[in-house]
């Protein structure tokens, strides 16, 4: 498989039992900027795809800038599993999830993994647009999005420093 070069990891993603607790302890243990701090927008429009079934995925989610990554800590509220959040916290307990990775030429990514019989683990379809999870954790050990876009603190800005 001839590789795709990536540009940047612009995000980690970690899952975790408690929303609140968790980033009280972020703003406790960890020097960031607070005033980044974003809740996620309501999910109720995204369309969910876990090993290619239709699912409901609910969950509490905030973003912010730590040291220029888009940081995204993630509470399943579905706490029996079934999803991707779930079912990581109940085999793993809380930590990281996965990276956003923004590549060069995600089409040419995607067709790679296709020809080399890799499907998405997980697949999020919404007024934002569509992304893909797939599971490297055997080959990498970790879980990847390849986006063709930056979100958060890596995003390109506008010239007073807003997001574009």
């Amino acid at each position: 498989m001839e590789e795709t070069p990536k540009k940047q990891i612009f995000q980690v993603v970690c899952v975790v039992s408690n929303l609140d607790e968790t980033l009280g302890n972020w703003r406790r243990l960890v020097d960031f900027n607070e005033t980044s701090i974003k809740m996620v927008g309501d999910r109720e429009q995204v369309r969910c795809l876990y090993h290619g079934q239709q699912i409901h995925c609910p969950i509490r989610a905030v973003r912010f800038d730590l040291g220029g990554i888009d940081m995204k800590l993630v509470e399943p509220l579905n706490k029996a599993g079934g999803d991707p959040y779930s079912d990581s916290l109940l085999a793993h307990g809380q930590g990281f999830h996965h990276l956003g990775i923004c590549v060069e030429n995600q089409p040419a990514l995607l067709e790679q993994y296709q020809q080399a019989g890799r499907t998405p683990v997980y697949e999020e379809f919404s007024q934002d647009g569509h992304y893909q999870m797939f599971d490297f954790t055997e080959e990498l050990g970790f879980c990847m999005t390849p986006w063709d876009h930056m979100i958060g603190p890596c995003a390109p800005r506008d010239p007073l420093g807003a997001t574009i």
